[in-house]
């Protein structure tokens, strides 16, 4: 006679020794599962964070200097954008006597309040509505020869106590 197969019974035990190795396993499982989604969830507040400091630092900061030249009897109005970001200049408003300005053309209608004889050829100007200014740049929206006409600290004082420019 020939034996093919041999059997052996193992009885199943049920002492802590014999179940250990199973329950540490399921236990550093779920740790490490749970490692994981507070890494993940770490990571995604992280991100948050540095999307508001990056939203933070790029900020445009405009600055609006008035230059007088009185040699050259010259007015200007400078913008600088000194921030870290561009500035988007979607809209320019100008009021004189706390009345906003709703001409087509602002700007003439300032020269015709200040100085109702000045020449064409003595001043200039940008458009500065719909434009970008990037860090560093500047902008001189309006250049006034004004040397005939009086003097240009004069005019300036008159701007200062009478317009806002709100960009």
């Amino acid at each position: 006679q020939n034996v093919e197969y041999i059997i052996y019974g193992v009885p199943a035990t049920t002492d802590l020794i014999s179940i250990m190795p199973s329950l540490l396993s399921a236990v550093a499982a779920t740790i490490s599962a749970l490692i994981a989604l507070w890494a993940l969830r770490f990571s995604a507040k992280q991100l948050t964070i540095l999307e508001t400091h990056n939203r933070l630092m790029v900020k445009p900061v405009l600055d609006i200097k008035n230059h007088v030249n009185e040699t050259k009897g010259i007015y200007s109005l400078i913008i600088y954008n000194k921030g870290t970001g561009p500035a988007f200049i979607e809209s320019v408003t100008l009021s004189i006597d706390n009345k906003e300005v709703t001409a087509t053309s602002p700007l003439e209608t300032l020269l015709k309040e200040f100085i109702p004889n000045i020449s064409s050829f003595d001043y200039g100007h940008e458009t500065i509505t719909d434009s970008t200014l990037l860090p560093g740049e500047k902008i001189k929206p309006l250049t006034i020869n004004y040397g005939e006409y009086g003097s240009p600290t004069e005019l300036y004082k008159a701007f200062q106590e009478r317009t806002k420019l709100s960009i």
